[in-house]
């Protein structure tokens, strides 16, 4: 519809008034990526549409980035035009904003694998709503992002702590403007964020009965523990599966896979959707070598 025949709505005041508060975390997701309302129809819904996203396939997974520690409202005024016969609007200013994390190294070198010139973002704020964008059936969208930049780490100079900083810029302020939308996301705080293992060598050698595993967390090293033997996924060299019949969990993130006639191959573990143990996911598999 041309703007200028759009019919003006009323200014009838609302009894609960529900506007964007403080930000303190974001999602980012692909372009296409959209709740539809019948996920959203309940807490419950919306809350299990939010876990199998996060732990889908890398090419529909959307990221639930950790708390932030500090906001920077950067974004651009409105341009207008101004000269002796009066005053012209131009454009209305782009979002952009600066996110700071104050987070383990590991998290800043992890924020640096998601620039990006595309994609969309949700913004979650302190009373726990979810800020995104409507489209005409109802679906709900996070923001058209122009740009996200994790810059470089600020490190602390004794009065404040180091920071990780994202700067985050929207393509297009129409979005929120015009078409924006808050939904409660209480729930939020009870979802785990995609975690990565690595999978190493165990103490023991492999052989054609046991292999040995260690599962333990990529950044801090913490074992994962209660991984049951449907977690694992045993491969030839040549890809075909090995059975295991029976797993032991000695302690400290080692596992022991027990077979028969175990032949070298590799050892991974299954798709984080699958897994038992939920929001982890392997970053990659171990060499099984059977001498």
């Amino acid at each position: 519809m041309n703007d200028c025949l759009e019919q003006k709505q009323n200014f009838g005041l609302s009894v609960c008034v529900r506007i964007p508060q403080m930000p303190r975390c974001m999602i980012t997701t692909p372009a296409n990526f959209k709740f539809t309302a019948a996920q959203m129809a309940s807490e419950a819904t919306f809350k299990a549409a939010v876990e199998a996203a996060i732990a889908a396939g890398a090419a529909e997974r959307i990221y639930l980035w950790p708390l932030f520690s500090g906001f920077e409202n950067a974004s651009e005024a409105a341009v207008y035009e101004e000269n002796a016969y009066g005053s012209m609007f131009v454009r209305n200013g782009r979002y952009r904003f600066r996110f700071f994390f104050t987070q383990d190294l590991c998290l800043h070198t992890a924020m640096y694998s998601h620039r990006a010139t595309s994609g969309r973002a949700f913004v979650l704020d302190i009373d726990d709503q979810m800020l995104g964008t409507k489209d005409s059936e109802g679906n709900f969208y996070g923001f058209t992002i122009s740009l996200v930049n994790p810059e470089n780490l600020v490190i602390s100079d004794g009065s404040v702590s180091t920071k990780s900083p994202v700067y985050v810029v929207l393509a297009n302020p129409i979005e929120l403007n015009k078409n924006g939308r808050l939904v409660p996301a209480s729930f939020i705080n009870t979802i785990e964020r995609l975690t990565s293992v690595t999978l190493a060598d165990g103490p023991a050698p492999d052989s054609a009965t046991k292999v040995q595993v260690n599962v333990n967390n990529e950044c801090d090293s913490t074992p994962l523990e209660g991984l049951a033997k449907e977690d694992f996924k045993l491969l030839t060299t040549a890809g075909a599966p090995q059975t295991i019949t029976t797993i032991t969990y000695v302690g400290n993130g080692l596992y022991e896979l027990n077979g028969t006639g175990l032949v070298s191959g590799t050892v991974d573990l299954v798709a984080a959707a699958d897994l038992s143990v939920k929001n982890y996911e392997s970053s990659g598999p171990k060499t099984v070598t059977i001498t």
